[in-house]
């Protein structure tokens, strides 16, 4: 065995371990190769992109560096599993996130968890199974999965259009080498029985997140759980959320511990989002994603008094309908004191819709703004230009807003946007002469 070989083999053997990882970097750097330097100088960007919390200009740069080494690198990276795996993730430097079929995971995860330190396993119906099997043993259960011994060190778990019949799922939550599971994922058809996710196998749970249509009463009878008692992170998306679910949702004194929601292309109304707001739930949040939902002015309404008291860090409401008289509810909200992130892409903010959240003292601390078609105009963006309140953006986004040069002149001589580190400016009608000025105030951070 090659020293290598070994580094890798300490890796692999503790994938929960930084130090083995931060000790092979420190390795490859001695050797002082090419490929040597590339690996050493991925693993460093990695983890200092783990350790970041906020968006900014540090994990940007980070962000870019660590996809041109990937650009450059990832095809020799991932080569050992190039054959074994449909998808791969890097995480810390090293393949932590793979992508199996059912079959496959049964045929190759030994030799795919010799060879990576997997802590994150998405399994799907896809991919194809073994030609070798007949038809019986061609559409292998969860039951024998949740049986294998490699999900000791899985962290995080997806499942992919995989149809979920009870037992399956109890399997799972029964499973022994599953007791540390931190992160559940389930994307696919129809979930009718949830109760298994909530008779206390997985209190560890952090994150779940059911992207599938849901029975209604299946979903109550979870958000009732008292056996999920760690959890922070909660999605329930593509599916329809009825008042009833949402208020129980919003009441259930077992969700004390979320912190981040999202709810996602789940036709909510305007009295959903109102139903939403009858419990202690709302405030409590950092983090809340509406996005994919028709509820409009009067959602908007809704959720700026629901969260006269909150404590947001983020919230997207993209494709969310919302107009000016909207955008100027949430802009006159106390509750966004905290807020360092705004998405509200494809909406209709228009100039008068701008205007709103520059003049708002509330967005004071507001350091990313989304708004992708929005048709901000030449108006909107004169007025995000003269704003002292929106002095601490870092990421600004008007793609396809219809500006011309006028608008982005502004843009060029503001005052306050000295901060700027992601400029985003594409699809609009600007001249030579308003983008040459943008590239001297702006420099790499414009992106035209």
């Amino acid at each position: 065995m090659s020293l290598d070989e070994a580094f890798l083999q300490d890796v692999v053997g503790d994938p929960d371990d930084d130090a083995p990882r931060l000790i092979y970097a420190d390795w490859l750097e001695e050797q002082g190769g090419v490929a040597d330097l590339a690996l050493a100088e991925f693993i460093r960007v990695q983890f200092e992109l783990e350790g970041l919390q906020e968006e900014g200009p540090r994990r940007w740069a980070l962000q870019w560096r660590e996809s041109a080494l990937l650009s450059a690198h990832r095809s020799t990276w991932v080569a050992p599993l190039r054959e074994l795996v449909l998808a791969e993730e890097f995480r810390r430097g090293f393949v932590e996130g793979v992508t199996l079929s059912l079959w496959h995971f049964l045929e190759r995860a030994d030799e795919v968890f010799a060879q990576a330190p997997v802590r994150r396993l998405r399994l799907t119906t896809g991919g194809g199974g073994p030609s070798q099997h007949d038809d019986a043993d061609r559409a292998p259960t969860l039951k024998k999965i949740a049986a294998s011994p490699h999900l000791r060190q899985v962290r995080a778990l997806g499942l992919e259009q995989v149809a979920l019949a009870t037992e399956e799922l109890q399997a799972l939550a029964e499973s022994p080498h599953l007791a540390r599971l931190a992160e559940l994922e389930i994307q696919g058809p129809q979930l009718n029985d949830l109760r298994p996710l909530g008779e206390g196998r997985w209190v560890g749970l952090q994150r779940l997140a059911l992207t599938a249509p849901i029975r209604d009463e299946a979903l109550q009878e979870l958000l009732q759980s008292p056996h999920l008692p760690h959890l922070t992170e909660l999605e329930l998306s593509t599916t329809t959320l009825s008042p009833g679910a949402l208020r129980a949702l919003a009441a259930s004194p077992y969700l004390d511990g979320i912190e981040k929601l999202r709810l996602s292309n789940a036709e909510l109304s305007a009295d959903a989002v109102r139903a939403l707001a009858e419990g202690p739930l709302l405030p409590q949040l950092r983090e809340l994603r509406l996005w994919r939902n028709a509820f409009g002015n009067d959602g908007a309404r809704a959720l700026a008094e629901a969260l006269s008291s909150g404590r947001l860090v983020r919230l997207d409401l993209s494709w969310c309908g919302i107009t000016a008289p909207g955008i100027a509810e949430l802009a006159a909200c106390h509750g966004l004191a905290e807020l360092r992130s705004l998405a509200l892409r494809d909406n209709i903010a228009g100039a008068e819709g701008l205007h709103a959240l520059a003049g708002s003292p509330h967005l004071a601390q507001l350091e990313a703004l989304l708004l992708r078609f929005n048709g901000v105009a030449d108006g909107g963006a004169r007025a995000l230009a003269a704003s002292p309140h929106l002095a601490n953006l870092v990421w600004l986004d008007l793609t396809a807003n219809r500006l011309t040069s006028d608008g982005a002149a502004a843009l060029a001589r503001s005052p306050y946007l000295r901060r700027l580190a992601r400029l985003e400016l594409k699809r609009n009608d600007i001249g030579p002469l308003a983008e040459q000025a943008l590239r001297a105030r702006f420099g790499e951070a414009l992106s035209i």
